[in-house]
């Protein structure tokens, strides 16, 4: 059982104020046992990465990585605090907006990352001509399917500034794959909530699709 408490500072203003204070008590045995059926439901090899925005203290991660989770990250300070309790070849970045000097402190690392934008891909260009990137670089693509049911949480709009539209962009982004080896990973994100398993299913196989068309090279489908 992990225990995750106020400081007992808080507790003590607490027992005086009585308000504006809380715990929360996770158990460690339930999160295995859900962890274990993801796994189970899944092939063998495939990494499973909990989003460390759900909740990024560290005792939950710790419970996370020594159940063989990875960690998603979608910020560098996330990324940092994912590096205190995950290898590095278990954490995914996928920041939608990094700057020169993360992309530069995160792709000498064996880590999984997926640049967002052309902006993106061209300093990671930049930085493999530097020095060869160590980490699998991948392209955050839009299916650019529609709206899920809860309208602002959907990122699969053909207006949606999150990734790269493959019905504006197919030419472009294979493209891409031609010119950089170092490219060896597809992401595709349709939503955060009020997605159905009927739009989500017809997201990947939208992406996985495209892989095919640019063939080998594509590796890994996050």
């Amino acid at each position: 059982m992990a225990w995750i408490a106020p400081t007992v500072k808080a507790v003590a203003k607490a027992n005086v104020l009585r308000e504006n204070t809380h715990a929360l008590v996770m158990c460690s045995t339930e999160v295995r046992r859900v962890v274990k059926d993801l796994q189970t439901a899944f092939p063998d090899g495939t990494l499973h990465a909990f989003a460390a925005k759900a909740n990024a203290l560290k005792g939950v991660l710790d419970v996370l990585n020594d159940s063989g989770m990875g960690c998603e990250v979608a910020s560098f300070g996330e990324f940092a605090m994912a590096r205190k309790c995950f290898p590095d070849n278990m954490i995914v970045f996928d920041s939608p907006c990094k700057t020169m000097q993360e992309l530069r402190d995160s792709v000498y690392l064996p880590c999984y990352l997926n640049v967002d934008n052309f902006q993106e891909l061209e300093r990671v260009a930049e930085l493999n001509a530097e020095k060869p990137v160590v980490a699998t670089i991948g392209v955050r693509i839009n299916p650019q399917l529609g709206a899920g049911s809860i309208g602002c949480l959907s990122t699969a709009l053909a207006t949606s500034k999150f990734g790269i539209g493959l019905d504006d962009s197919r030419d472009e982004i294979k493209a891409a794959f031609s010119k950089y080896p170092f490219l060896k990973m597809v992401h595709v994100h349709t939503g955060s909530q009020g997605i159905g398993l009927k739009m989500m299913t017809a997201g990947v196989k939208k992406i996985t699709d495209f892989a095919e068309e640019v063939g080998s090279q594509v590796e890994i489908v996050d």
